[in-house]
C-alpha cells in the first residue's frame, strides 16, 4: 500500500533483508571524553551490542553510523576497530566530532555490503530509474508555464534545472518568490508559484517569446490562479486581486485581452482569454502580477499557444519521445470537477537530434487546451548538499517497491566495485533482485501507455494507492 515513507526507514529494511545491517538500536552511556566510543550495554531490547552471536558481525571496518543525536554526531560514519567488548563498547576511527550522548540512534553496517551513504544514493538511483509513473503535464509554448520539475528558486527568479541554469522568470524586485506542492495530489495541478508581493505591482516576467513576423492571428492563453489575503488563506483576497499581463516587448506596451486575465477569489480561479498579435509586435512575454503590497496570489499553470500551431516543443527535461504518452483534452471550467478526454487527433512524437523532443499534430491545436502524460521517476531523498537530516526526508510510494529497485541498484553498485577482486560475486543476487523488480512493477507499477504514434492510447494510466 502507498504510503508517506522517510529515507532511514527504507535504507534500515534493505539491510534487513540482506544482513548488511548488523545492528541497530539507541546507545545506553555516553561514549568516552575522546569520542572514540559508541555503548550500548549487553542487555535491553535491541540494544546489546556484545553476545556471541551479534559481536562476530560487528568488526574492522564496520561502518559505525549516528542517526539522530542529542548532539552535532548525527549523520556522522565511522569504522569500527574491532569487535565490541563485553559491556557493548564499540570503538572507533577516525573519532566522532562530539562525544557521543546516552540516548543516540546508531546503524552499524557490515564491511561487505554497501556503504550506508552508497545505500542512500542507491535509493535515490531507483526512484528516479526503476520507480516511475505517468503524470498529467500542461502543454504550452510558455518557457516554465507547466511549473515543472526543471524550475529552481533563485532570488526572486525563476531558473531552469539550478540556480545557475537559464532565467525562465524574472522577478521585479517587489516579491518573495517559492515554489508550493500542493497538500492534496490532483491529477491537474501539483506544485504552484506563490508571489507574496511586498510592494505595490509585484511581479514576475517570463522570458520573451518570438512571434511569427507573418502571422498575425489569435493567441490564447488558459492560467488557473487565484489570490489570498496570507498565505493561510482568508475567505477571500485582498486589495485588486492576482493578474496575467500579457506585454508587447517589441513596443513596450500592454496588450488588451478579450476577457480579464485576473482574480480576487481564494479558490482557485480558470482564466482565459483570446488575444491578438499587435501589428507591430514580434516578441511576446507574459507577467504574473500580484496587485497589492502584501497580498499573495498563485498559479498553477499557464497555458499559451497559437491555436493554428502543428509542431510543439516539449521542455528540456524531457529526454526522449518514449518519455512522452497520449494527449489529452481538458473538460470544464470548475478546478473541481476538471475531466480529461482523449485528443481526436493524429500525434506523432519526434527525437529532435539530441536536443528534445517535439510533437507533430494533425489537425492543428486549435482553442482547447491539450495536456500529455509524461513519465516521470520519483523525487530523490537527498538533498543537493547531503546532510544528516536527509533521512527525515519523505516519499509517498509503497515501501516494497522501492526496497526492492533500490536493492537492484545496491548490487549493480558492488558488481562495479567488486569486479577486479571478486569478478562475477553479486550476480546471482542480481538476478534474484531484478526478477523480483519485474514482479514489483507489475504489482506496484502503473500500466504500460503506448508511445508510439497513434490516434489514442491502447490503455489508460493510472496510480494504484
Amino acid at each position: 500500500m502507498a504510503q508517506a515513507i522517510d529515507r532511514e526507514d527504507i535504507r534500515k529494511a534493505i539491510g534487513r533483508i540482506t544482513g548488511w545491517l548488523v545492528a541497530s538500536g539507541d546507545t545506553t552511556a555516553q561514549g568516552n571524553s575522546g569520542a572514540t566510543t559508541l555503548v550500548a550495554a549487553a542487555s535491553g531490547l535491541n540494544a546489546g551490542l556484545y553476545s556471541s552471536a551479534r559481536d562476530q558481525h560487528i568488526r574492522t571496518r564496520s561502518v559505525v553510523a549516528i542517526t539522530e543525536s542529542g548532539n552535532n554526531n548525527r549523520g556522522e560514519r565511522r569504522y569500527a576497530t574491532g569487535s565490541p567488548d563485553s559491556s557493548g563498547i564499540v570503538t572507533v576511527s577516525p573519532k566522532f566530532t562530539n562525544q557521543t550522548a546516552d540516548t543516540a540512534a546508531y546503524e552499524i553496517w557490515d564491511s561487505d555490503g554497501p556503504h550506508p551513504d552508497d545505500l542512500d544514493r542507491c535509493i535515490d538511483l531507483a526512484l528516479a530509474r526503476l520507480c516511475w509513473y505517468w503524470r498529467l503535464t500542461p502543454v504550452t509554448w510558455l518557457r516554465g508555464g507547466d511549473v515543472g520539475d526543471e524550475l529552481v528558486v533563485a532570488a526572486d527568479d525563476l531558473r531552469e534545472f539550478s540556480s545557475g541554469g537559464t532565467v525562465l522568470w524574472t522577478g521585479d524586485g517587489n516579491i518573495t518568490l517559492t515554489l508550493q506542492d500542493l497538500d492534496m495530489p490532483d491529477e491537474f495541478t501539483r506544485r504552484v508559484i506563490r508571489l507574496v508581493a511586498t510592494a505595490a505591482d509585484g511581479a514576475i516576467e517570463s522570458a520573451v517569446i518570438e512571434c511569427d513576423p507573418t502571422d498575425r492571428d489569435t493567441w490564447r492563453i488558459v492560467a488557473l490562479a487565484r489570490s489570498m489575503a496570507t498565505a493561510s488563506g482568508a475567505a477571500a483576497g485582498s486589495g485588486n486581486g492576482t493578474e496575467i499581463k500579457l506585454i508587447d516587448k517589441t513596443n513596450t506596451a500592454e496588450i488588451t485581452p478579450d476577457d480579464a486575465l485576473s482574480t480576487v477569489n481564494r479558490g482557485w480561479t480558470l482564466l482565459e482569454s483570446n488575444f491578438k498579435i499587435p501589428a507591430t509586435c514580434y516578441q511576446l512575454a507574459v507577467q504574473l502580477n500580484v496587485e497589492t503590497s502584501g497580498e499573495v496570489g498563485e498559479f498553477a499553470w499557464i497555458q499559451l499557444w497559437p491555436p493554428d500551431a502543428t509542431v510543439i516543443a516539449m521542455p528540456r527535461r524531457i529526454a526522449t519521445k518514449k518519455h512522452v504518452g497520449a494527449l489529452f483534452t481538458r473538460r470544464g471550467d470548475v478546478y473541481s470537477r476538471f475531466s480529461r478526454q482523449p485528443w481526436s487527433g493524429s500525434l506523432q512524437r519526434r527525437d529532435v537530434g539530441g536536443r528534445g523532443v517535439s510533437l507533430e499534430l494533425s489537425p492543428a491545436l486549435g482553442d482547447k487546451p491539450l495536456w500529455y502524460y509524461e513519465k516521470v521517476g520519483y523525487p530523490a531523498l537527498s538533498s543537493a548538499t547531503v546532510a544528516a537530516t536527509d533521512d527525515d526526508n519523505t516519499i509517498w510510494a509503497d515501501q516494497a517497491w522501492i526496497e526492492i529497485a533500490a536493492l537492484v541498484e545496491c548490487y549493480r553498485f558492488l558488481e562495479v566495485r567488486d569486479r577486479k577482486e571478486y569478478p562475477g560475486r553479486w550476480d546471482e543476487d542480481l538476478h534474484d533482485a531484478e526478477v523480483k523488480l519485474a514482479s514489483a512493477q507489475v504489482d506496484y507499477g502503473i500500466e504500460p501507455m503506448a508511445v508510439e504514434d497513434a490516434v489514442r492510447p491502447r490503455r489508460r494510466a493510472f496510480v494504484k494507492v
